[in-house]
């Protein structure tokens, strides 16, 4: 066997039943971790369960807005619409903010938690509005404060794997949340 630092063991001669194909792969991910830091033996590294909260909040209330502002608040579904375009459109310029922030004073940890706490306050208020303008508000305010977070765990992937390997882990990341979210249910 022959090791690489960050790599599980590998053997040299390799059967057919042996080798890997990208649908292993995504069904079984492991993260492999190649730089500084310890090999974790293909566990998820520990920053990893903090965004367990977070995508358990938006997988969860993803689909309550069409009918909180149906339903509740009175609105049709151009409202729906609109909503959802000024939330998304929130996220762009927010984007390039927070990306240049955190590159430039290289606080992760700080952007991560206003990640986090600006998807869970703004969407627990969301749930007290009394109008749809109110609404849009507090949804764009959601789509503004929460990509934060986002930025940050793109970087703490290419942080903790080796270049050639980022594609790949951006989609184990994604795909290990939603099973270890699946393994908590």
């Amino acid at each position: 066997m022959s090791t690489s630092i960050g790599r599980t063991p590998t053997l040299k001669s390799v059967t057919a039943e042996t080798t890997t194909s990208p649908w292993s792969r995504l069904l079984h991910p492991t993260f492999r971790v190649t730089s500084k830091r310890k090999d974790q033996g293909g566990k998820a590294p520990a920053w990893f369960y903090a965004f367990l909260p977070n995508k358990i909040g938006s997988g969860s209330t993803i689909s309550l807005p069409a009918i909180f502002i149906t339903e509740i608040l009175g609105g049709n579904v151009a409202m729906v619409g609109l909503a959802s375009s000024i939330t998304s459109a929130a996220t762009v310029p927010a984007s390039a903010i927070w990306g240049w922030l955190s590159d430039r004073y290289g606080t992760r940890k700080l952007y991560l938690i206003l990640g986090f706490l600006g998807f869970g306050i703004p969407t627990l208020l969301t749930g007290m509005s009394h109008t749809v303008v109110q609404y849009i508000v507090l949804s764009a305010l959601v789509g503004a404060l929460s990509v934060a977070g986002t930025l940050v765990s793109s970087t703490l992937i290419m942080d903790t794997t080796a270049k050639d390997e980022w594609d790949e882990s951006c989609l184990l990341y994604t795909s290990r949340a939603h099973e270890t979210v699946l393994d908590l249910v």
